[in-house]
This record gives structure tokens, C-alpha cells and sequence, in this order.
């Protein structure tokens, strides 16, 4: 008898209960629909009622509820253990379902913990939309599906355990939305793309595994079924039986073939995220896993931050089913550790070090004003120059002017928060005006009675706040892409939509694809943008606690430039004033300069311009730019300015 055959052992028609008898009436319309053999119809009808009934026999101590994943798609999510203990989220693999945690939900973790599954989109209870991208977004939709578990279970502390295909699902949810949330990661059967394995000489079990795998994702039923009844067989070193295969099978065949295709053809490639996973990770590999070596498993474990191996001698592809004793004792061990939150903030204080060290290194000094420690430069000696970044920038951004400057002036370059190496602002007031302060403040504690102020972007905001509340300690301001509001609307590059779409929703880590985007946008000619400056800002920009900070001072000064209140205090300024307006650029466009102008009425003003410069004129024209610059800062351009007009 073929091992399929052994599951259409029914009652006979007169004996049989209500719900059976319907299962039969469906099998009868699935016959007539799709004329498929009678065996093969009773087969998945069978299936699916023997995981109705395990399911009602083994989960009714999980509560149940369904949250709205991303785009909409109804997400099943069982929960059983504390309600308010710490929590550990389990993620299982393809074609799988929640039922593939029973030995984990059903246990003694539920004295200790709150035990949170879902079923995947595609998978068991949850939804399963039909087209092709709601599967494969990059990726994100299964990462902004955990999110949406996680928010809708008000979750802030999780440690996350991931099977197999889960395993790929949680490294993307810590690329998109961070770690903050999360104490620690386990990786059972699967090494989630973070490391690259070798593949070895075809074989006979290699060609069995993927010809199970196109069966699985052909339109044929009777394919399906047979790759999903054999499917199994890859999943455990002693073959299942019993109750766990029926589920593994029936809970196979609920992840229609369209799904497996779109699944299947997903780019699982993760290697970049293994320095980032600076938390505890706990890689569960069985001896007898045919797709994930051990080796390739004790490797990812020596390259990750906090990696360990957990290695079961006689598991294979599905530690957790197969020994859970051990692995949920392991499991109490990963998920009583330190708390996401301390474990966050060590982390972010080892990212401090290796920021300081890579980028804050001699003349790099740190000085603590109103509470904040502010990172500067002082170098050079003559008349005091002050060096403001932008928006994303860093005092590093002005190197091009330094050789320059330097040898005739005082130059202080100081990051100014929430921009650059300084540390966040306890007050949590980021806007120009306090920005303004903790600069008057530095020169005061710096013994700096007056200096010329020189600000690009947001830093010329910061620079013009400077010299209209505190015009005693301004001898001249430079300003660079001035802005007076919100940038006008323009066209955006595809590359920069996109890389905006998946990242800028992070509130914890933007990788350099964004970064590059970015500058190449802004940027007039973007073969200008440099592996080393992405880099510079990539790293920079990622400092701990920047994001939510960048996030306040935008909604602020957009609050600002709304009040209408910028023309009045500008009007205060009356230091000679140098604008160096890039032309080329689309953020600050050309037709924005003679606004700049016209706002500061009350001072000498000499507009340059520079064709071939975007937002960043001194990354940009470094030689054309400091050239200009001193020749205002010794008083050459004094007699082409525009005299004060009120």
C-alpha cells in the first residue's frame, strides 16, 4: 500500500459525523471541478481534516486573534503562556504554519513566558493574496508583517526564534525596522542567507530535494500533493510520524503553489547584515540537515558579534521538533538574558567607541554644553572661523577647506545635534534656535568673544539664528544653500524612491544604497559622490539615537518656516554676509538664491554662484569655494555686496 493510501480510512457514509460528511461532499466537488482522481481528492480533503482535528485536540489553551499585515493581509496569530512576561515571537519556516512551534507553545516555556506564533502570510490561518509582489517586495512585506504582530501585540522586548525560511523573515525585520526591540535571535535550521554556503556535487538526495520542491510549486494538484506528502521526509534525521506528519502534510498543502513560486524565487542573500547583528544569536543546526553544514553554521557563529552554536548531534533540518527538551532549555537561557533595552544601549555604546575611533581621532574633542556633549575641531591660528554642517552632514564635510583655511585662521569645525558625533540632547529640543544656543554657548565656554560663522544647508539656518539672537558674537556670516522653507517639489530619481520606500522608515538603521541615492540626487554631477563619502555618511548618519533626533529638528523647523516669523528675525542680521549658492543642485534650486537675498535686509550681502555644485558646494568645488570664502572672510568681496536695503 502506498503510504498515502493509509490516510482514506473513513467511516462508512451512514456512520459518519455531520463534519465529515461535508469533507466528503467537498472532496466530491473538488472531484467534479477538477477531475483529479478520487484518491487524491480524498487524500487532501483527509489532510486537511486530520490537521482540523489535531489542531482542535492539541491548541486549546492558545488564544487566537487576527492582526492586518502589511498591504491589508489578515495574519493568524496564536499566543499561549503570560500575558505579561517577557516574550519570545516564533517565526517557522516555508510552507509551514504555527503548528510547527506545538512542542515549544505546548510546554514549560509557558510558565515563564508570553509565546507569540504567526502563521506567514501565504501560510495555515493567514491570508493569501494571489500576486506576485505581494510576496516579493523585496522582501519587506515579511518584515513589515512581523512589525505588524509586534505593534499589534504591543510587543518591545522579544526574543525571536526563526525555522528555516522564518530564519530569512526575522534578519530582514532587523534590517528594516532594527534591533531596539529585540534581546536576542535564534536561528534553528537555517543560517538566514547571512553567510554564503557551499554547494556540493550533485547527488541523488540533491535531486530529490528539488524535484520535491517543483512539485510542491506546480499548478498540478496531484504534483503538490505528492511533494508535500514526501516533503517531510527533508524536515527531521528519524522520519516523523504520527500526528506531526499529518500537520507538517496538511499544513503543506494550505501553501497554495503560486505562493511556493514567488517564495522560491526570492534573492536570499544577507551577508551584509552580520556586523549589524550585535546581539545574542543562537544558531540550532542538526548534525543531519541536509541544506545547512555544520561548518557553514560554525563559521556564521565566529563572524557574528555575539554568535554561538547549538550543534544536536541527531537532529536534522528541525531541531526544535525533534529534540525540544534541549531546545527549549536553551531557549529559557537565550530569552532570560539582559532586556532589550540594556541590551540596545550596550550595543549602542560599543557603536560610540567604533565611531570615535574611526572618525573622531586627533583633533577630535568632545566638551559638554547645557548637558551636551558636542564633538569639534580646533585647528589653525588667527581670526576664529566656525564651521557648521547641514543636514546629514558632519564636521568632516568641510576637509576639502581645511589646507586652506587652516593656515590662515582658527578653524572650528563642531557637529552640531542632532548632526555628527555629538551625543543626543537630553532636552530633546531640536530646532534651530536651540541649535543656535548650544553654539553661543560653545564659543562662550571656549573663550570665543566674536567669530565668522560659516553654516551650509541647515547649518546656515543654524549659523543665521546665531547671528540675528546673538549678534554680538558675529564679525561675518557665510552661508551656503540657504533655506528660507521646505524645498520646493521635484523630480526624484527612481533609485532614491525606491531606496527611500525601503529604508527611511527605519528609525534605527540606513544603509549606504540609501546614502548613495541620496547624494548622487543632490549632488550636480553624482560621479562626484565617493565610495569613502557614502561611506563617511552611511556611518555617521547611523550613530545611535540620530534618526528619531534628525526626525524632531525637520518637524521643527517645518513648524518654523510655516509660523512665518523668519523674515522679522533675519531682519536682526546685520554682519557682512557671503551666500554661495551651488546652481547645479535640485534640492536649493538657482531661482531660491535672490529669496536668500532679499530676507536678509538689513545687512551686505555678496551672492557667488557655482554651475557645476549641487547642495554641498565645499565637497563639491572645494578649491573654487575656499578660495571665495577667504576672499569675503579678509573683506575682498565687501565691494560687490548688495548694501543693506532697510
Amino acid at each position: 500500500m502506498h503510504a498515502w493510501q493509509s490516510f482514506r480510512r473513513w467511516p462508512s457514509r451512514q456512520a459518519a459525523s455531520p463534519f465529515i460528511f461535508t469533507i466528503w461532499r467537498i472532496e466530491d466537488v473538488i472531484v467534479q471541478l477538477f477531475n483529479v482522481r478520487r484518491a487524491a481528492a480524498a487524500l487532501l480533503l483527509a489532510l486537511l481534516s486530520i490537521a482540523v482535528r489535531a489542531h482542535a485536540a492539541d491548541t486549546a489553551a492558545l488564544r487566537y486573534t487576527m492582526v492586518d499585515g502589511a498591504g491589508g493581509v489578515p495574519l493568524l496569530v496564536a499566543e499561549a503562556g503570560k500575558t505579561d512576561g517577557p516574550t519570545i515571537l516564533f517565526i517557522h519556516g516555508m510552507s509551514q504554519s504555527h503548528l510547527s512551534w506545538l512542542p515549544q507553545l505546548r510546554s514549560g516555556l509557558a510558565d515563564k513566558f508570553r509565546l507569540v506564533a504567526f502563521d506567514m502570510r501565504g501560510h495555515g490561518g493567514s491570508g493569501k493574496p494571489w500576486k506576485v509582489e505581494d510576496y516579493r517586495a523585496d522582501r519587506k512585506v515579511w518584515a513589515d508583517d512581523v512589525k505588524a504582530v509586534l505593534d499589534a501585540k504591543e510587543i518591545k522586548d522579544v526574543t525571536i526564534v526563526a525555522w528555516s525560511f522564518g530564519g530569512f523573515v526575522a534578519v530582514d525585520y532587523l534590517r528594516h525596522h532594527g534591533l531596539a526591540k529585540v534581546r536576542a535571535l535564534n536561528l534553528s535550521g537555517t543560517l538566514g542567507g547571512l553567510i554564503t554556503v557551499p554547494r556540493g556535487a550533485p547527488s541523488a538526495e540533491h535531486d530529490r530535494v528539488m524535484q520535491g520542491s517543483r512539485q510542491r510549486g506546480a499548478l498540478d494538484l496531484l504534483e503538490n500533493i505528492r511533494g508535500y506528502t514526501a516533503m517531510p521526509e527533508s524536515f527531521t534525521a528519524e522520519p516523523l510520524a504520527g500526528q506531526s506528519l499529518e500537520i507538517a502534510v496538511a499544513t503543506g498543502l494550505m501553501n497554495p503553489s503560486y505562493v511556493r513560486r514567488a517564495m522560491t524565487s526570492l534573492p536570499m542573500a544577507n551577508g551584509d547584515m552580520v556586523a549589524r547583528l550585535d546581539l545574542p544569536v543562537l544558531i540550532s543546526v542538526g548534525a543531519r540537515d541536509s541544506e545547512w553544514p555544520v561548518a557553514s553554521a560554525k563559521a556564521l557563529s565566529e563572524v557574528l558579534p555575539q554568535g554561538e552554536m547549538s550543534f544536536y548531534r541527531a537532529a536534522g533540518h528541525f531541531p526544535s521538533m525533534e529534540d525540544p527538551e534541549r531546545f527549549n532549555a536553551e531557549l529559557v537561557t537565550l530569552a532570560s538574558g539582559t532586556d532589550a533595552g540594556q541590551v540596545t544601549a550596550e550595543r549602542d555604546a560599543r557603536q560610540v567607541t567604533a565611531l570615535r575611533a574611526r572618525y573622531a581621532g586627533p583633533p577630535s574633542r568632545f566638551i559638554e554644553i547645557d548637558g551636551v556633549s558636542m564633538h569639534y575641531r580646533d585647528e589653525g591660528k588667527g581670526p576664529v572661523v566656525i564651521l557648521l554642517p547641514g543636514h546629514m552632514g558632519n564636521l568632516h564635510m568641510f576637509e576639502g577647506w581645511m589646507p586652506a583655511l587652516r593656515s590662515r585662521f582658527r578653524v572650528i569645525r563642531l557637529d552640531w545635534p542632532p548632526y555628527g558625533l555629538s551625543l543626543p540632547d537630553p532636552t530633546n529640543d531640536y530646532s534651530s534656535p536651540r541649535a543656535a544656543e548650544l553654539v553661543a554657548g560653545f564659543m562662550e565656554k571656549m573663550g570665543i568673544a566674536r567669530a565668522a560663522i560659516v553654516g551650509t544647508s541647515n547649518g546656515a539656518t543654524v549659523a543665521a539664528h546665531v547671528a540675528a539672537q546673538r549678534p554680538d558674537l558675529v564679525t561675518r556670516l557665510a552661508l551656503s544653500t540657504f533655506p528660507l522653507g521646505v524645498p520646493p517639489k521635484r523630480i526624484i530619481s527612481p533609485e532614491l524612491i525606491e531606496q527611500a520606500r525601503l529604508h527611511l522608515g527605519n528609525a534605527e538603521y540606513r544603509p549606504a544604497s540609501l546614502y548613495k541615492a541620496i547624494l548622487e540626487d543632490i549632488f550636480a554631477d553624482p560621479a562626484t559622490v565617493t565610495p569613502e563619502l557614502v561611506r563617511q555618511f552611511t556611518d555617521i548618519n547611523n550613530h545611535p539615537g540620530a534618526y528619531p533626533a534628525q526626525d524632531i529638528y525637520i518637524r521643527n523647523n517645518k513648524a518654523m518656516y510655516a509660523a512665518g516669523g523668519l523674515p522679522d528675525l533675519y531682519a536682526k542680521i546685520r554682519a557682512p554676509t557671503l551666500l554661495q549658492w551651488g546652481d547645479g543642485g535640485i534640492v536649493m534650486p538657482a531661482d531660491l538664491a535672490q529669496s536668500s537675498v532679499d530676507i536678509l535686509s538689513s545687512a551686505p550681502v555678496v551672492l557667488l554662484r557655482y554651475a557645476k555644485s549641487g547642495h554641498m558646494p565645499m565637497i563639491e568645488q572645494p578649491a573654487e569655494t575656499v578660495r571665495d570664502l577667504i576672499r569675503f572672510l579678509d573683506g575682498g568681496l565687501d565691494a560687490q555686496a548688495r548694501p543693506p536695503v532697510r
